[in-house]
């Protein structure tokens, strides 16, 4: 604002020193107040588009730091045995003794259960090695009922 009423001000120096006519030096004198009056209100118009958008920005920044303190729910869990199962006849829960991973401790080594700690589709995978004429039989267990089994003897092997 300051700028424009300086800059009238030099033009109006500008126009008297070159011996404008009194009714041309006034008419040059309203478009120029129109002009400055246009200019003044569209930086008035930019000053609240720029308020309005510091407001949106804050606010962007408001939630991507509410989202970025948020832990995201990250399961996973990997792990192994180290030792030869030899159970015969009885069903054995497997109770891996080397825990490599077990991100949102859904795993729980002394009992062998895996509990979804939040709702989710999980993927398992699972190697067994089967040796001599001994059959082997592997079942994947969800809340008590076999979701996949795997069994392998000398003669066959089957997958479900």
């Amino acid at each position: 604002m300051k700028t424009f009423t300086t800059l009238l001000f030099a033009l109006v120096l500008v126009l008297v020193k070159s011996n404008y006519t009194g009714k041309k030096l006034q008419n040059t004198l309203l478009i120029m107040e129109h002009r400055i009056s246009t200019a003044e209100a569209k930086l008035q118009q930019a000053q609240h588009r720029m308020s309005t958008a510091e407001a949106k920005l804050q606010q962007a920044q408001t939630k991507l730091n509410h989202l970025s303190g948020q832990k995201k729910d990250h399961i996973a869990f990997s792990a192994t045995i180290t030792r030869t199962i030899t159970a015969v006849g009885n069903p054995l829960t497997v109770r891996f003794d080397k825990v490599f991973l077990n991100d949102g401790n859904g795993y729980t080594r002394h009992s062998g259960h895996f509990k979804a700690p939040v709702a989710g589709v999980y993927a398992f995978t699972f190697h067994g090695l089967s040796s001599g004429n001994k059959g082997t039989i592997a079942h994947l267990m969800l809340n008590g009922n076999v979701v996949l089994g795997a069994r392998h003897n000398s003669l066959t092997y089957f997958t479900g």
